[in-house]
């Protein structure tokens, strides 16, 4: 029994769409990739600290943090809203070199408890659970480079 929905052939403007979001993005990838990884990371939270206060996410972030911060103003919430475009922005251009930055063992400063130390070079397996904060990718993928550790992501 065949349990899928067919879904309707796509239209000219769909696939025009499709096409130029493509474009648009292989084009960001092309500048960003030519840039060092501090202008890339500084020219993308540029552009979403420009671009993302008029998008309708904005105003439904601003209404969820009046929601979840009342004892913040609106001013202390459009600032942080405008941090976190930087963030994301600079995450966004960072995901574009992860091996990159992966294989150029300065690239992080990695500090770890002598707890997860002792755990990590142990032969036994362990479960490592993290705070999701920036591109956390990178810590894993650095770790597993430069250490003989290996992980597994789910």
């Amino acid at each position: 029994m065949n349990n899928k929905i067919p879904s309707a052939p796509a239209t000219f403007p769909s696939k025009l769409a499709i096409g130029l979001q493509y474009a648009a993005f292989a084009t960001v990838r092309f500048t960003l990739k030519r840039l060092s990884l501090a202008q890339a990371a500084s020219l993308s939270a540029f552009f979403w600290r420009m671009v993302a206060p008029r998008l309708k996410r904005h105003r439904r972030a601003l209404a969820n943090l009046a929601l979840a911060m009342p004892s913040l103003s609106e001013v202390e919430r459009s600032a942080l809203l405008i941090r976190m475009w930087d963030n994301l922005g600079r995450t966004t251009a960072e995901a574009l070199r992860l091996d990159e930055i992966a294989d150029n063992p300065d690239s992080l400063d990695l500090r770890f408890s002598p707890e997860a130390l002792a755990i990590m070079q142990a032969s036994e397996p362990a479960i490592f659970v993290s705070l999701h904060y920036g591109n956390w990718e990178t810590v894993i993928l650095v770790i597993e480079r430069q250490t003989k550790i290996d992980f597994i992501i789910s």
